[in-house]
């Protein structure tokens, strides 16, 4: 459904990956929080489509986010982690 309507805006699904990686940078909790929830649902339906660099450089940007004590960060690191595995493991 997402890729359908970014194709219509004339953009890749690696233009959009991009912008909703730049909420990482959000200036509130909620911000990254957000980010980090959209980023793993994106990567868990479009694995195929990502760039693998892409994925690498984002992937980097979490772990620095994770680092965080917020405890908005902290749900959201564990939601995160649970759909890596399952994107890891096919599901």
């Amino acid at each position: 459904r997402w890729l359908q309507q970014v194709e219509l805006l004339g953009m890749t699904l690696d233009d959009l990956f991009q912008m909703v990686t730049a909420g990482l940078a959000g200036t509130t909790p909620h911000m990254a929080s957000a980010a980090v929830t959209c980023i793993s649902r994106m990567v868990y339906e479009y694995k195929e489509e990502l760039s693998p660099e892409l994925v690498k450089q984002t992937t980097a940007a979490l772990l620095v986010l994770f680092s965080s004590p917020a405890r908005e960060v902290v749900k959201v690191r564990v939601s995160a982690c649970a759909r890596a595995r399952l994107t890891a493991l096919g599901c």
